[in-house]
């Protein structure tokens, strides 16, 4: 029998907002604006190759924070300090860039689909919230802008707390905040590393958003696995009734 569950947890990232999209297009943005890179170069291949080096560095950054061995002041700088030295433009203040980069970012709200539809319908049954181990500032005001602050009960932002998923004390502040018990709630999001190895240590439920069908690394416990944010709602609806969705009109 599938449990039954009061709050559904959600982390925030390329679960409900579609990160990767905002992050190039924030990137490309800030080096325009400081004349790294010109308004005739090929845009395409610059989201080939700068993102593709931007990306591999933060990957490895969060994971350090997540970790423990970095906080998220020194992540925000040494990103763009090894970008920058990887390809060979000195001279740069990676603290100024790094602002530019997350008022671009902050202001970039992309939706992932489904996200609106599921979260419209579910806050109507459950009590809802996000954790995110992303900045503060950034995160709030694309909450805000995407229209969908009001179906959460609590947003938790780890860089608050001083520690970061997959710390289960980060996953207690938010079960505290939702007023839930760990086995009735579920808490979806698309990391291995942060999410499904948190949900894990701390003894919640875990649904896997996976749209590429990546395999199961094996080492932790995962509930439920879904390729669509529209298959949370047929996996609630097997034991729980669920409203029909009304209309939440993503930003655009």
């Amino acid at each position: 029998m599938l449990p039954t569950y009061r709050a559904i947890l959600f982390d925030l990232d390329n679960t409900l907002f579609d990160y990767d999209s905002s992050a190039q297009a924030a990137l490309i943005g800030a080096l325009e604006e400081i004349g790294r890179v010109a308004d005739g170069d090929d845009r395409s291949a610059l989201r080939a190759d700068i993102y593709a080096d931007y990306h591999h560095i933060n990957a490895e950054l969060w994971k350090q924070l997540e970790n423990g061995e970095l906080d998220l002041n020194e992540l925000r700088i040494h990103r763009f300090q090894r970008l920058f030295d990887h390809r060979g433009w000195s001279d740069t203040d990676w603290e100024t860039f790094s602002r530019r980069y997350l008022d671009r970012l902050a202001s970039d709200v992309r939706m992932l689909p489904g996200a609106c539809r599921v979260l419209t319908a579910l806050h109507h049954r459950y009590t809802l919230g996000v954790l995110t181990n992303g900045i503060a500032g950034v995160q709030r005001e694309r909450i805000r802008l995407s229209g969908l602050a009001g179906c959460f009960t609590a947003v938790v932002i780890s860089g608050e707390y001083g520690f970061a998923k997959p710390d289960p004390r980060i996953f207690s502040i938010a079960l505290d905040h939702l007023h839930s018990p760990r086995s009735q709630t579920l808490f979806v999001g698309d990391s291995v590393t942060s999410d499904m190895a948190g949900a894990d240590r701390a003894g919640i439920d875990f649904c896997w958003f996976n749209p590429e069908n990546t395999p199961h690394p094996g080492m932790y416990t995962t509930r439920y696995c879904i390729r669509r944010l529209d298959d949370l709602l047929d996996i609630l609806a097997e034991n729980q009734e669920i409203r029909d969705p009304q209309r939440i009109t993503p930003p655009s």
